[in-house]
């Protein structure tokens, strides 16, 4: 939620407890607190969500189509030392890069509107766009690590510890902590980010993907009015 009420207010829209990316941006949002009141307001701003969870209940006039548990790993440990030479910023015009590499993947990690939400870094063998990793929460004292992906001819070759890397570094740049989270079962990726300098902070965290079965009606939880950007 930090990000939505600080560096990403301007793409945000508001409804009492409750807090989404414009549809455009992202389907990611937040709730103040995890309990039926909060989520009658997502509905007024929203129709479909992904949200980490507090509680496990299903709220009312949602429908839950998935749940993933992530560890939380932070960049507060040196780098192994990866040689990012090769990586460049990736600009609005390389999406159809972007695409093909999703769909090399297999991979839904990415929308249009993600780069109003951050920065993205990538790797190119010729004219096609084999790696790449960017940014998509930002506050002002961190930066999330997301869509990070190689194509599967391209991997074991150090491509993804180059992006990664390459995010980090830019997150430091301005000041920032860079943070990410992964799939506790997917051992490789942990391990790589360990050697990275990433390290795990608290507990797992459980994300839902929520679909609204119809939009709320009536007065938002705390009376106050739903804002846009």
């Amino acid at each position: 939620m930090t990000a939505l009420l600080t560096d990403h207010a301007h793409l945000a829209t508001r409804s009492g407890e409750a807090i989404a990316y414009l549809p455009a941006v992202g389907p990611w949002a937040a709730v103040e607190r995890d309990h039926p009141p909060a989520w009658e307001d997502l509905r007024r701003v929203t129709s479909r969500a992904v949200v980490e969870r507090s509680a496990g209940f299903e709220p009312t006039g949602w429908r839950t189509v998935d749940r993933s548990e992530y560890l939380v790993m932070v960049g507060d440990r040196p780098s192994t030392p990866t040689d990012t030479a090769g990586v460049r910023v990736l600009r609005e015009h390389d999406l159809p890069a972007i695409a093909r590499l999703a769909a090399d993947c297999g991979a839904t990690m990415f929308s249009e509107g993600a780069f109003a939400m951050g920065h993205f870094r990538g790797v190119f063998d010729h004219d096609r766009l084999v790696a790449m990793a960017g940014t998509r929460g930002s506050t002002p004292t961190t930066w999330e690590v997301a869509a990070v992906a190689t194509v599967p001819d391209h991997r074991r070759r150090g491509l993804s510890a180059a992006v990664v890397s390459a995010t980090r570094e830019a997150a430091e740049a301005t000041g920032r902590t860079a943070f990410l989270h992964v799939a506790p079962d997917n051992v490789t990726a942990v391990r790589l980010y360990e050697r990275l300098g990433f390290s795990v902070h608290g507990e797992p965290v459980v994300v839902d993907e929520l679909v609204a079965l119809a939009p709320a009606t009536g007065p938002t939880s705390d009376g106050r009015s739903t804002i846009g950007p």
